[in-house]
């Protein structure tokens, strides 16, 4: 009674007198643990819980204080053994809460999904562990799940770029293009000088063939960014997909400069040597590919 009114000295004054007479009552321990736990005292508590599972290791509510006192002194490891006790004998929305995002700290993503899972199924309006789940679910290549889950961010954040963004991504990395494109348009709306965007777009658009269009956002995506070797090299397909074979072979050439010797990208300078005729150029190109890929057929 004196711990439900928050009177936890006097609490623990009985609760210790309750001790001294049954040495073995994990409940008394348990609260015991309960009382130091208000107080901030959290050595005290560590040890009351201990006591009490040792008493009754099937106390899923010890195992569960526990598990938050070690959370809260990053014994992390030991945190997520006594959640995982706990959990086979408690229901708990926070148990399932704190489990999964101790996972998800420690990049267990697989281990993560379940609990965060169980906790959002009765907290459903708890949009930012939401979020966090789209992010596992993207990193574990889930991305149908991921979709689903960006969906429902959007709906109820219209104005969120980074899930328009995230949502692209997903469609993108299950080769849903049309839908990948219209989500990064969606994602310019808001921020319509945002490179990774425009770099993304200019990729599918060249996948695509659809040259003229790539070339529009690559270059804006120039204007909005340092030059790399990856736009550079994009830059260089869109404009040779024209049959702009000269400012094609300025941009591989520039891609070249950001890494000497790059196969791939002599093997491409080589075939804007062919189709300009300049065969001594394209020669010498593709011996450079052939260094590295001594067995292509192209020999």
């Amino acid at each position: 009674c004196y711990f439900q009114l928050d009177q936890f000295d006097l609490a623990l004054e009985r609760i210790n007198q309750a001790i001294l007479l049954n040495t073995e009552s994990a409940e008394a321990y348990f609260h015991l643990g309960l009382c130091y736990n208000n107080k901030n005292i959290y050595k005290q508590s560590l040890e009351a819980f201990k006591k009490a599972i040792k008493i009754n290791p099937y106390n899923g509510m010890a195992h569960f204080e526990l598990a938050k006192i070690y959370q809260l002194i990053l014994k992390n490891d030991l945190a997520i053994t006594h959640y995982n006790i706990a959990n086979k004998t408690i229901d708990n929305a926070d148990l399932n809460y704190n489990l999964g995002i101790l996972y998800y700290e420690n990049n267990q993503y697989l281990e993560s999904i379940n609990p965060l899972k169980k906790y959002l199924i009765i907290n459903m309006d708890d949009w930012d562990t939401l979020a966090i789940l789209g992010e596992i679910f993207f990193a574990t290549n889930r991305f149908p799940e991921a979709s689903d889950i960006y969906l429902r961010l959007i709906d109820q954040f219209p104005d969120k770029v980074d899930y328009y963004y995230q949502l692209a991504e997903s469609y993108f990395k299950v080769n849903n293009y049309s839908y990948a494109i219209e989500q990064y348009k969606q994602a310019l709306v808001f921020d319509e000088e945002n490179y990774e965007v425009l770099l993304k777009l200019g990729i599918i658009l060249n996948m695509q063939n659809n040259f003229s269009q790539a070339e529009l956002y690559l270059n804006n995506a120039l204007l909005c960014g340092e030059s790399n070797e990856e736009i550079l090299v994009q830059l260089g397909m869109a404009y040779g997909g024209q049959n702009k074979f000269l400012q094609s072979l300025q941009a591989f050439k520039g891609a070249l400069s950001h890494s000497l010797n790059n196969p791939i990208i002599n093997y491409q300078i080589g075939i804007i040597y062919k189709e300009l005729q300049i065969y001594d150029l394209a020669i010498d190109s593709f011996n450079k590919y052939l260094i590295n890929n001594e067995n292509d057929y192209i020999e």
